[in-house]
């Protein structure tokens, strides 16, 4: 089971929302040995049964975890008055992964296309101009766009009470080998 028993319908919905998207903050090991965190749009995919988002193979996050994919997330989800911290490991998939091809077109179209087109601007080495038109297929994948996978095996779930906060529940989830254990926790522990 890769998500935890209970709490897989609330995840596997606030990461597939497209009306809201799920936007949170992924922190890596820095190269430079200082943690490093930064707002990414996360996806829950369930053909690879992971969160994903797309990710430029030359930034900074890339080589971050292509050297440590060790990792954690966080993000806040006001229409499911929840809060979702995980940790994991971090699988990076690129346009080297023939058999992966689709997948990767599947997740280049989920991007916006003012940002396939910054793919295709820095893949080609050229700076934006306002009102030029670009001769770019932005249905077409950039090769310098990847995927990152992230497989948590800590869950910290803050399920919030919007009329009360000491009615919200808080509860971690540890997976160790298949099995997924679950623990109780106070709000302000959490």
């Amino acid at each position: 089971m890769m998500l935890p028993f209970g709490v897989q319908n609330l995840i596997i919905s606030a990461f597939t929302d497209e009306e809201l998207g799920a936007y949170g903050q992924l922190a890596t090991n820095g190269l430079n040995k200082f943690p490093q965190v930064r707002t990414v749009h996360f996806h829950w995919m369930a053909e690879k049964k992971a969160l994903v988002f797309n990710c430029h193979t030359s930034s900074s996050k890339w080589a971050e975890l292509k050297s440590n994919p060790y990792h954690s997330g966080c993000y806040v989800d006001l229409k499911r008055y929840a809060q979702f911290r995980w940790e994991g490991k971090a699988v990076l998939v690129d346009s080297t992964y023939e058999k992966e091809k689709t997948f990767l077109d599947k997740m280049w179209l989920l991007m916006r296309e003012e940002v396939r087109l910054a793919y295709w601007l820095d893949q080609e080495g050229i700076t934006f101009q306002d009102g030029k038109e670009y001769p770019f297929d932005l249905k077409k994948r950039a090769p310098n766009m990847g995927v990152v996978l992230c497989s948590p095996t800590f869950w910290n779930i803050y399920e919030m009470s919007p009329e009360n906060y000491v009615k919200g529940q808080c509860t971690l989830y540890k997976k160790t080998a298949s099995t997924w254990s679950s623990e109780k926790k106070s709000i302000l522990g959490c």
